[in-house]
């Protein structure tokens, strides 16, 4: 079995890669997707057989990580960025999971922080099989996944998400839902994988106008129609946290102005007939129904 590390950077933060790579490994491989759009030039040279350099012009978090899906070969991959470090540790830990649970398509794990930092976020210590609800808690760098798996039923990040896109975050939790919708098997298992600096993990939400619109943007990619509930219930679900920051009715026509624009955005080339309308509610209905079937055990067996 061979692991290979899927980082994805942008202009001057290849810099930063040197850092991330562990002295050579047997089994361990690394794919830098190198996004570079900022009129500089950038070079990076390695000599080492372990390590393979993509550049490109693009921009957008989910094409960087599409690149890396196109181009990857190890028979596991993890997905990484360029503000993290790994142990020897934590690669065994991603081999050891992967083979006790062959059954498993997509694995996430944990992050870990300085120990003089506050935890990534609160992990169950227990593993189970991941389901629609509880993918919503997944970050990026805590994925990994059989490429075979991924390959078999063309499973991309949606590029209308992730830092760079129209919509700058939510193309995990989309990755994993399509993931989910295609038949996948996703588990969690409590192995560390990764150091991440708290700090910088991106995990405080901070009800911007545009972190709203984003939200709603998302409920409607992966609820459809039924988005506007889930607009709906995260405006009640989260108002402790934003009532000092924006008011009830703007937090929910924010959301319901994302799930409007993602419509639009998503539906482009479409024409907004009652047909198309009825044909896109009857398709959400039944991957609902798919869903809803693969997922009544969320417990390892």
């Amino acid at each position: 079995m061979k692991l290979e590390i899927l980082i994805s950077t942008n202009n001057e933060k290849i810099h930063n890669i040197q850092k991330i790579l562990l002295p050579p490994m047997k089994n361990i491989s690394y794919l830098i997707s190198h996004q570079v759009y900022d009129g500089k030039e950038y070079e990076f040279n390695s000599e080492r057989k372990d390590v393979r350099y993509i550049k490109s012009n693009e921009r957008g978090l989910s094409k960087n990580r599409n690149v890396s899906l196109l181009k990857a070969l190890g028979e596991i991959c993890i997905i990484s960025d360029d503000d993290v470090s790994y142990e020897k540790e934590y690669l065994n830990n991603i081999f050891k999971a992967f083979k006790k649970n062959s059954d498993a398509d997509i694995i996430t794990f944990k992050v870990k922080t300085k120990p003089s930092e506050p935890k990534f976020k609160k992990y169950p210590n227990f593993a189970f099989k991941h389901n629609l609800r509880t993918i919503f808690q997944v970050s990026s760098i805590e994925i990994a996944f059989r490429l075979k798996s991924i390959k078999k039923v063309n499973l991309k990040f949606d590029e209308n998400f992730g830092l760079g896109a129209k919509f700058y975050y939510g193309e995990e939790n989309i990755f994993l839902v399509d993931a989910l919708k295609k038949g996948l098997k996703i588990k969690y298992i409590p192995y560390y994988v990764v150091n991440h600096s708290y700090e910088r993990s991106g995990t405080s939400f901070k009800y911007r106008d545009e972190d709203i619109i984003t939200f709603g943007a998302l409920s409607y990619r992966i609820f459809g129609f039924f988005g506007i509930l889930f607009d709906i219930y995260g405006t009640f679900y989260n108002f402790n946290q934003y009532k000092f920051q924006i008011s009830f009715f703007n937090f929910l026509k924010r959301s319901f102005q994302g799930s409007v624009l993602a419509f639009k955005t998503l539906n482009l080339k479409k024409k907004h007939s009652i047909t198309t309308l009825s044909k896109l509610f009857s398709n959400y209905l039944r991957n609902i129904a798919i869903l809803h079937k693969k997922n009544r055990n969320n417990k390892v067996e």
